[in-house]
């Protein structure tokens, strides 16, 4: 499994922490940036380059995103097609998002949020698997239609 790893100027710490902690466990890591510690730099830019990653590897890839509040980062996600991304609240959430959801990302609030509860959640997000009871599957490609068809009534806008 790749983990692409990405964050603005709010998680540059913690990305480079959880980088060197990952790669110490034996799993291939991916950083999307930023690559220095810049307070004028944007969340957007590096989830973008992060997604890019994931939506162009052949291996399973999973992100996990930092920013502040954890919040900019989630949002910006979620805005690509086949993207599953929660904000992490806690470990039990976040595995039960990950079965229920299918999580492929992770948004970490790098201001409200340990180095500890991060690694836990980081743990627990790597090591659920998706569930596969088939209300999961239902909801899932819900999702991927609501998005579908929204996609279509805004080229129509236009």
């Amino acid at each position: 499994m790749q983990i692409i790893l990405a964050a603005d100027h709010g998680g540059f710490k913690n990305k480079e922490t959880i980088n060197d902690w990952l790669n110490e466990r034996g799993f291939e890591t991916v950083d999307a940036g930023a690559f220095m510690l810049d307070p004028k730099d944007d969340f957007p830019d590096f989830v973008s380059t992060a997604v890019t990653l994931m939506q162009s590897s052949e291996d399973e890839t999973k992100m996990i995103l930092w920013c502040r509040s954890g919040a900019g980062v989630d949002i910006a996600a979620n805005r690509f097609a086949g993207v599953y991304c929660t904000l992490g609240l806690c470990a039990e959430q976040v595995a039960a998002a990950t079965r229920d959801d299918h999580l492929n990302a992770l948004a970490l609030a790098s201001d409200y949020t340990s180095l500890a509860a991060q690694k836990e959640m980081i743990e627990t997000f790597l090591a659920t698997p998706p569930g596969t009871a088939d209300r999961f599957a239902r909801r899932l490609q819900k999702i991927e239609d609501y998005s579908a068809q929204a996609t279509l009534d805004q080229k129509k806008e236009k």
